[in-house]
C-alpha cells in the first residue's frame, strides 16, 4: 500500500478505493503464472506458438477461423470426445 498514493483531494472515497482495487487486481494478474490451454496439455509435443502465429495470420474468413478454435479447443463433440467425458461408447 506505501506505492499506491493516497485520496486525493478531489478524489471521492468511491473512487479512491476503486484505484486502490484496480492496481491490485492488476498486480495480482502480474504475478499469476499463466495456464496453458486444455489443447496445449493434451499435445505438449505440439510447437503451439507457431501454430498460433500461423492461425493468426491465415488469410482466412472469421468462420473459419471460429471453426480452427472450435477443433483446436475439442469444442466440437467428435465421437472421441464424447466417449471421453462418457456420453458415447468408444466404437461408434
Amino acid at each position: 500500500m506505501q506505492h499506491i498514493p493516497g485520496q486525493r483531494r478531489t478524489e471521492t472515497s468511491k473512487v479512491y478505493k476503486k484505484r486502490i482495487y484496480d492496481t491490485l487486481k492488476a498486480l495480482a494478474i502480474a504475478i499469476t503464472p499463466s495456464m496453458p490451454m486444455r489443447a496445449e496439455k493434451q499435445c505438449p509435443e505440439a510447437e503451439w506458438k507457431t501454430i498460433w502465429k500461423n492461425l493468426a495470420l491465415t488469410p482466412t474468413t472469421g468462420e473459419d477461423k471460429a471453426n480452427w478454435y472450435k477443433v483446436i479447443h475439442d469444442i466440437i463433440p467428435t465421437n472421441e470426445r464424447l466417449h471421453r467425458i462418457r456420453i458415447a461408447p468408444k466404437d461408434l
